[in-house]
């Protein structure tokens, strides 16, 4: 009989505990839930905005490198058209590419043009007299 107490005491004791331990373990289980998928949700919209930011900056860079080699290409064509000899115009090749280079922060820009058969270019490389 005194085991029957002991029981129905313990019971007594373990019941209220058991009855709020799970409500508080569901609960608990729940927030994690809650605050991982909202984490992972924060980490989607950075990442997608990180991705949108760089290509939107690579395509300024693009847009960049369009507008120079434009004018590059129209100024070849009108000092060819005012009669600049193949040397003049590797000098102002070597010149605009520089200057293109500082604008566009270091980028390296090696420019070059077939002209009359000739490869003219602001930095010319080994080679480039037999280049057909």
């Amino acid at each position: 009989m005194a085991s029957n107490r002991l029981s129905h005491a313990t019971w007594r004791t373990v019941a209220p505990i058991a009855i709020l331990t799970v409500p508080l373990v569901a609960l608990l289980a729940w927030s994690a839930f809650m605050v991982c998928n909202a984490m992972l949700r924060n980490a989607e919209m950075l990442g997608t905005q990180l991705a949108r930011t760089y290509a939107a900056e690579e395509e300024a860079h693009i847009n960049a490198f369009r507008l120079l080699l434009g004018y590059g290409r129209a100024s070849v064509d009108e000092l060819i058209d005012d009669g600049l000899t193949h040397d003049e115009l590797e000098a102002w090749m070597h010149r605009f590419t520089d200057n293109a280079a500082e604008t566009l922060k270091g980028v390296m820009i090696d420019a070059y043009a077939a002209i009359d058969g000739r490869i003219v270019a602001a930095n010319p490389w080994e080679g480039d007299d037999s280049y057909d």
